[in-house]
């Protein structure tokens, strides 16, 4: 790749990033390493979309190399020693900021932090986050999508492995219609518990919702391999397999409605999931039962709120 090829990716991976569209920085910088692995502003780039998916070892990695490469930079310093602090790692951290002060660059608030100093700070920060997150997810629930997200972004450029803010992204992001992008935040969740049932069902109802039926069905079955008795994941599910393939999952369907502390809203959807089950190994009158009893359970609901 020569000089004006190169500029002219990483230029695009730049502007990419910005729009947060972290599969084009991937892209751009990848074919950047490909005949220069070394090169500082390409390991950066790639950094910050470490950290935005949440591998924060693999950020390291390529922060270290970028202030290897180019030690002139101060955002690369500072990523750096950002990327340590969020592991915990002080003593990186610090070795880092010495580092980086014989470059000339001075970062009081990290020098604070790993020094026990800023504890007091830290705990007032928390503290203001905390309300700020609780904040976004109010916004979230009353509808106010754009302004949530724009907000949870936000935040996210402190906190970007706070699970809540994610789900928050990921939720307003589908509420807009944009599944690409809700997959991409209900990754990140995963990336940080991988046993989670809800960002499993979350992450299947965006695949579905994009028509990527496959992929819905394995974190749908992930979800109620995880929780059992998850009555949303196994509605949902209902729609994208055929029970006549899956003999297990409907004995789980059986003994899910049999547990008599189900609320209301569970069992309906339990119903729906066993009616279309019923549908399939053609017990029509099985069938239309269930979807009557859900749809009862449904109507009693809708009159109560």
């Amino acid at each position: 790749m020569d000089e004006l090829d190169l500029n002219n990716n990483l230029n695009f991976a730049q502007k990419a990033f910005r729009e947060k569209d972290f599969k084009l920085v991937d892209r751009c910088c990848s074919a950047v390493l490909v005949s220069h692995p070394r090169n500082a502003r390409a390991n950066y780039l790639m950094g910050l979309v470490a950290i935005e998916v949440g591998i924060i070892e693999k950020a390291i990695m390529f922060f270290t190399t970028a202030t290897q490469e180019d030690d002139s930079i101060e955002a690369y310093w500072d990523s750096l020693a950002r990327s340590y602090l969020e592991l915990d790692d002080v003593a990186n951290a610090s070795k880092t900021i010495e580092k980086a002060g014989t470059k000339g660059f001075v970062f009081h608030e990290l020098a604070s932090i790993v020094n026990g100093n800023g504890a007091k700070e830290k705990g007032d920060i928390k503290a203001k986050s905390e309300e700020n997150i609780t904040n976004v997810i109010k916004l979230y629930q009353a509808g106010r999508l754009s302004l949530a997200l724009k907000k949870a972004e936000k935040l996210l450029e402190i906190y970007p492995r706070n699970l809540q803010l994610l789900t928050v992204c990921g939720a307003s992001y589908a509420g807009l219609f944009d599944y690409e992008k809700a997959v991409l935040y209900f990754k990140k969740c995963l990336q940080i518990d991988t046993r989670n049932p809800d960002s499993n069902n979350n992450l299947a109802l965006a695949y579905w919702n994009s028509g990527r039926d496959k992929d819905a069905e394995i974190h749908f079955k992930e979800a109620i391999k995880l929780r059992e008795n998850f009555s949303e994941a196994h509605r949902h599910l209902s729609e994208v397999i055929d029970y006549r393939n899956e003999p297990t999952l409907l004995r789980k369907l059986e003994v899910c409605l049999s547990d008599p502390n189900l609320s209301s809203e569970e069992r309906a959807q339990l119903l729906f999931a066993r009616a279309k089950a019923k549908r399939d190994l053609k017990e029509y009158s099985e069938s239309f039962a269930s979807y009557k009893e859900g749809n009862k359970l449904r109507k009693q609901l809708s009159k109560y709120n």
